[in-house]
């Protein structure tokens, strides 16, 4: 786990941002008023399987089962199960998802450009597995974790692989 400091960002990105989409606006300025923790990497198939017992992933068209690859083809409440499991083995309540707004500024990490790496679109190879370097590859599955660079507060694949889930509901962001 990283810790994560509190911090004021600015959430969204620009309305003439190149591939920005309508749902990422307007921008705002958010504070986050308590530090947390997040994971390093997203939780492997080899994490989930240890807790849960499962492999949901298995006999899917677009998944390869591999313990360094992250758990895929789970839904939110999977992954309320699967921190539910971890609280009890913990004793205590110190696992959560974060939310959209925690989620996004440690993927920002303190950066201000289109990705926590910078602008330039030739770097991002460097720093996420995505359409190009992987479906257009012939790679049609999530990559294994942690295999590209870290944004600079060292979290792996916040930009590319798979999409995660945070705590609280996708919706459009208040005017």
């Amino acid at each position: 786990f990283v810790w994560i400091e509190p911090g004021t960002f600015t959430m969204g990105s620009p309305s003439g941002e190149a591939g920005r989409q309508e749902t990422e606006g307007p921008q705002h300025a958010v504070t986050i008023t308590s530090g947390f923790w997040l994971g390093r990497r997203e939780v492997t198939q080899a994490q989930w399987e240890q807790v849960m017992k499962t492999r949901p992933w298995e006999d899917s068209e677009y998944a390869v089962a591999d313990s360094q690859r992250p758990a895929v083809y789970v839904s939110w409440t999977d992954v309320q199960d699967f921190l539910g499991r971890l609280n009890v083995a913990a004793g205590q309540m110190q696992y959560r998802l974060p939310t959209e707004a925690e989620w996004e500024y440690a993927c920002r990490a303190g950066t201000t450009t289109a990705w926590s790496f910078g602008d330039d679109q030739a770097a991002l190879e460097a720093h996420a597995w995505y359409s190009a370097n992987a479906w257009g590859a012939g790679l049609r599955a999530a990559q294994p974790v942690g295999t590209r660079q870290p944004n600079p507060w060292g979290l792996f694949d916040c930009h590319g692989n798979v999409w995660e889930w945070v705590l609280d509901l996708y919706a459009l962001y208040p005017d």
